[in-house]
């Protein structure tokens, strides 16, 4: 009995990653088209992702970043240098470059397995690569990053994929986006079937079931750039 109430501990634990997982995809998912802040007090009056942040969010006059690829574009060593390089560009609230050296790859399922085999070979054919070393093609970008599957962003991205600095996103203590568990009423997040439900009148047994209520938000576009996938 001890083995199976920590089997179901673990099941409510992973129950509860995959949920705040599904609530912050969703939130990437339509990060092009959703104000950042809000639409009553935007921060720069753009969408979080955006080709057009201001580096000053309160100058309209200032100079601007871009955390967002619209077009359709595949992961490849040539794609993955140019998004780089552009996300390289991201500056900070002076107008200067703020350093930004993205380390992950964010993948949703079709993509993930073809980016980790990508990135894992040491040499590629010619086609593969314009970066040539002693006669050889080599990739430019073996083990260079983090790639993680994220299955939750099947569901709608389905070919879109992300770049993050997980380094400024430490240094900063602002990552990309921010999930925080807290308590509602408790009758919200523990209820009770008694022997008066008709659970109990049909089945004999005492039900009782866990909510956990979370809060997610977008946070900190610098550190993360979405590419629009083929």
């Amino acid at each position: 009995n001890l083995r199976k109430m920590h089997r179901q501990q673990a099941r409510v634990m992973l129950a509860e990653a995959r949920h705040r997982n599904r609530q912050l995809a969703a939130l990437l998912h339509t990060g092009h088209s959703d104000i950042w802040g809000s639409t009553a007090n935007p921060i720069d009056g753009v969408n979080f992702f955006s080709a057009t942040h201001l580096a000053d969010f309160t100058d309209p006059d200032s100079a601007t970043w871009s955390n967002y690829q619209s077009s359709g574009t595949d992961i490849t060593i040539a794609s993955l240098k140019a998004e780089v390089t552009a996300m390289q560009g991201v500056l900070d609230e002076n107008g200067d470059n703020m350093g930004v050296d993205p380390d992950t790859i964010l993948c949703p399922t079709a993509k993930y397995e073809p980016t980790k085999f990508l990135l894992a070979q040491n040499l590629m054919l010619a086609a593969a690569s314009t970066e040539t070393s002693n006669g050889g093609v080599t990739n430019p970008y073996s083990g260079k990053f983090n790639v993680i599957h994220v299955p939750e962003l099947t569901t709608n991205d389905v070919n879109d994929w992300y770049l993050v600095d997980s380094k400024l996103g430490k240094s900063s203590g602002l990552p990309p986006w921010l999930a925080m568990r807290y308590s509602a009423n408790p009758a919200l997040e523990l209820r009770h079937w008694d022997e008066s439900s008709d659970y109990f009148k049909n089945t004999g047994k005492i039900k009782v079931a866990s909510h956990v209520w979370m809060g997610c938000a977008l946070a900190f576009p610098h550190a993360i750039r979405k590419i629009i996938g083929a």
